[in-house]
């Protein structure tokens, strides 16, 4: 007995002294995992680095570019003779007067079809910005993904180091008859699973950074370094009206902004087919099939900016869903991390009395890390969804700078017509881009005014109005944010 007792005295107190190499240092060392490195690249140079850079991007630059000279090449159409042609008309005197009126009599048709190519240029410039914004938000999810699992790497690396010293405490004490020798080879086979998740993150973090590398056009050999995130989304930080989101999503959106172009674009193209008839390539029996196609198109386009503005609009609740869902679960992940964390702390303080044995304080340390790790997967999860909400909605989703901004209306009355006004109480008039107004079941179209000057007001006739009026006006800001006001309006 008094053998037992002098080894297992022996057994605490040489691992305590080892304790000391490792086990006491892991609050520091998980700490580390989230401070700043020196030299390493921020979210912010990295989407600047892929948005500079991308081979996608070059390639849509290139689209523009050509978009540019299809203009041109429109406009030349005016005059498509060279000098050659000139030189002959004038000194042969051949043709002249059927020339003449061809170039004439096409005008209208090649001025619209100059117009066509403006708004198709006009389209392809902003389905460049859109996919610079893919790109971004493609950069986010890849550098989110990178420090997670590099933070996973870390932090299973140092719940190894744990376990081995877990695995020679338990089997001093299985020695001495203290310790379970089924528990031990439990214990030796959850180390080797741990070794195997060790590898799997290691793998996971060479794709990640190769596909980075290739997001970033960087060679294969080169090293990327990245700074970790270490400010902790809240709840607090975020009051989200989806519904303004949503409206001003859609008012910033690139895609709809390109879809909008087409649809301008479908439009001249057919009001060229249309006068095409004046000119000689327009005689034919294929005329009407071409306006009729011309039509078709317009109709596809619509179609088109409708499906974009329902998936813009369908993507910010969707996105936002699922932000506020993220937050939560890592605010959940962070009570128990902490919870975990004071637990440690208190065996750490009954182990430094000499009252606990090595192998306890291990195993309130192996549970610490655990959850401290399931907390910075969530933590990163939430920024990653955060990025994808901000990038449909195409700013920062914080804060609203107009969201309290009040606003009412002034209503004249002539003999025909009723006059409305915005009236501006807080003196943003000057950041305003326009102001809709909706007329709510009284059969007529909304009206949209983008002269500040009049306090965009509008003209409706007086017969078509019936009192006491049900309206919005709808304020568009030029920052892109969205402000409706409910108004009711007596006569």
């Amino acid at each position: 007995m008094k053998k037992l007792l002098f080894l297992l005295l022996t057994f605490t107190f040489s691992f305590q002294a080892l304790a000391k190499e490792f086990a006491l240092q892991i609050l520091e060392l998980t700490e580390a995992v989230l401070e700043e490195r020196e030299g390493a690249i921020s979210l912010e140079q990295a989407k600047e680095l892929a948005a500079g850079d991308n081979i996608d991007i070059k390639i849509a630059y290139e689209r523009l570019f050509q978009a540019q000279r299809k203009i041109g090449l429109a406009r030349a159409q005016y005059f498509p003779y060279g000098l050659g042609d000139v030189a002959l008309i004038y000194f042969t005197n051949a043709f002249q007067t059927l020339l003449l009126v061809e170039m004439a009599t096409s005008l209208p048709s090649k001025w619209y079809s100059t117009k066509k190519e403006k708004h198709l240029r006009n389209a392809e410039s902003w389905n460049l910005k859109a996919l610079t914004e893919n790109v971004k938000n493609q950069t986010a999810l890849l550098y989110y993904n990178i420090v997670k699992e590099e933070s996973m790497i870390r932090l299973t690396s140092y719940e190894l180091k744990l376990l081995e010293e877990l695995i020679a405490a338990r089997t001093a004490e299985v020695e001495v008859g203290v310790y379970d020798a089924e528990k031990l080879n439990s214990l030796q086979y959850r180390f080797l699973n741990l070794r195997n998740e060790y590898l799997k993150f290691e793998a996971y973090l060479a794709e990640e950074k190769a596909a980075m590398k290739m997001l970033l056009n960087l060679p294969y050999q080169s090293k990327l370094r990245f700074q970790p995130v270490s400010t902790f989304l809240t709840r607090d930080d975020f009051d989200l009206d989806v519904e303004s989101l949503a409206l001003m999503a859609q008012n910033r959106s690139y895609e709809i902004k390109a879809a909008e172009q087409v649809v301008l674009a479908a439009y001249d193209s057919k009001r060229s087919a249309q006068w095409s008839i004046l000119s000689f390539s327009g005689i034919g029996f294929g005329y009407l099939a071409k306006v009729r196609m011309e039509g078709s198109k317009i109709r596809e386009a619509q179609l088109r900016l409708e499906a974009t503005e329902g998936t813009v609009y369908n993507n910010v609740y969707s996105r936002a869903s699922m932000f506020r869902s993220s937050v939560e679960f890592f605010l959940n992940e962070k009570v128990i991390s902490d919870t975990t964390e004071n637990y440690m702390k208190g065996q750490l303080e009954v182990f430094n009395k000499g009252e606990l044995a090595v192998s306890e304080l291990i195993e309130s340390e192996l549970y610490y890390l655990r959850d401290f790790r399931d907390m910075l997967r969530a933590h990163y999860n939430s920024f990653i969804r955060l990025d994808d909400l901000e990038r449909v909605v195409q700013g920062n989703v914080d804060e609203l700078l107009y969201a309290d901004a009040q606003f009412s209306l002034t209503v004249e009355q002539d003999q025909y017509n009723t006059y409305f006004s915005l009236v501006d109480a807080d003196g943003l008039i000057e950041e305003i881009e326009s102001v809709t107004y909706i007329f709510d079941n009284q059969n007529i179209n909304d009206i949209k005014s983008f002269r500040s000057r009049s306090n965009f007001s509008v003209r409706v006739s007086s017969r078509r109005l019936t009192f006491p009026l049900e309206m919005k006006a709808k304020v568009i800001f030029r920052n892109g944010e969205i402000v409706t006001k409910k108004l009711r309006v007596r006569k």
